[in-house]
């Protein structure tokens, strides 16, 4: 009769266990630097409503149910539901795992680990196994800032791996799955025509291999000037006429132009009004001469909503500096005198006199560089004998 008993024991406990089960769930890939989630899960309450975690063999913490709250053996603490957590029902438990001292390319086991007592002591485990891959967040390339509305630009981002990955643009919700892969490298380009209303939208490249996803963002700080075409540097004779001009394009709303600036090496001459028509505004120089010569800066502004912006751009007007010898000889011709000229290269100082109409007329140039600079608006100095002697 006992040994009956003692068989029929032994089969009870067996089919016991048997029932039990522990189920371990998380992902199959992470990448290193991680935070991974995993839950390990039991169909019968735990002894004493607890899980134990082990990664690759060492125990990373052990949770415990007591008095309807969660506690980290770890810390000693109260978990907080993005750390650890347990079920209300004592058979759930999942805890937040860092894979920082994984290396890529590496597997990692995790096991979980409960102790049930049902009419004896036992332990069940179950493990998962993580791949640990090679691939980190894409390298957006540098764009600049601000961008300029109404200009084209191509967005980059490149990763380097040896997983076989799919790269992509997601913007202004718009996908782009344009994509190459040089070797290891793969890059993925968004052609994108700016505008005033994308200011402040955000741009993400990912990337993706299976389940694990990697991404980097660009927020598009976008301003608004007025694009500026100019003439050309320009050289005229003197007395000939000069037509400058500037036209804008860009995204324009509200705009105009300021008055031209007329500088010469950097200092201040004058301002010119020019003839606005639309997007353009020319400057009309008359009877070119020396004391024209120098650098013209075309203003103008583009106002969208409450902003305000604005550009600029320079050109210059070199004026032809033997164009006075050539009238100076003329001049002698003409009246059948003798100009005298003499060049001080040293001092960049040209001087032409000589006899005429009675009196002595004197010239004199100063060069500096390609450009001639005139210190006074006077181009000739006539020295006139008006007495008697």
């Amino acid at each position: 009769m006992s040994v009956t008993l003692f068989t029929f024991v032994i089969v009870l406990t067996q089919d016991i266990t048997t029932q039990v089960n522990v189920d371990l769930q998380g992902p199959l890939y992470a990448k290193s630097g991680d935070t991974i989630w995993v839950n390990c899960s039991s169909n019968t309450v735990p002894a004493g409503e607890s899980a134990e975690f082990l990664l690759d063999g060492e125990t990373i913490n052990s949770l415990r149910r007591h008095n309807n709250g969660c506690y980290s053996a770890s810390t000693s603490k109260e978990c907080t539901w993005d750390i650890c957590q347990c079920s209300e029902n004592g058979k759930t438990y999942g805890i937040r795992i860092n894979m920082n001292q994984q290396k890529p390319d590496e597997n990692v086991e995790i096991v979980c680990s409960m102790k049930f007592k049902t009419g004896r002591t036992f332990y069940l485990n179950d493990s998962i196994s993580i791949n640990v891959l090679d691939i980190t967040n894409p390298k957006i390339s540098p764009v600049g800032s601000p961008l300029v509305s109404g200009t084209n630009i191509n967005l980059s981002c490149s990763l380097i791996t040896t997983l076989d990955i799919q790269m992509h643009w997601d913007c202004l919700n718009l996908t782009s799955l344009q994509f190459e892969q040089t070797k290891a490298t793969y890059t993925a380009t968004f052609s994108l025509h700016l505008r005033s209303s994308f200011n402040g939208r955000k741009c993400t490249c990912v990337a993706r291999f299976k389940q694990i996803t990697t991404s980097s963002t660009i927020t598009l700080n976008i301003s608004s000037p007025p694009l500026i075409t100019i003439s050309n540097p320009t050289e005229c004779n003197v007395t000939s006429n000069i037509m400058l001009f500037c036209a804008l394009s860009g995204e324009l709303q509200t705009y105009g132009f300021y008055l031209w600036t007329h500088k010469m090496n950097g200092h201040f001459i004058r301002h010119l009004k020019g003839n606005v028509n639309k997007v353009t505004s020319t400057l009309l120089i008359s009877s070119c001469s020396f004391e024209d010569s120098g650098e013209y800066i075309c203003r103008a502004w583009n106002q969208i909503g409450k902003e305000k912006y604005e550009s600029n751009k320079t050109t210059t007007i070199t004026v032809n500096q033997n164009i006075y010898s050539d009238e100076y000889e003329k001049m002698s011709t003409q009246h059948n005198v003798n100009m005298t000229t003499e060049r001080h290269t040293d001092s960049n100082l040209s001087i032409t006199y000589g006899p005429l109409a009675g009196g002595l007329v004197l010239f004199v140039s100063l060069f500096v560089g390609v450009n001639i600079g005139i210190s006074r608006k006077c181009r000739t100095v006539n020295l006139e004998n008006r007495g008697n002697s």
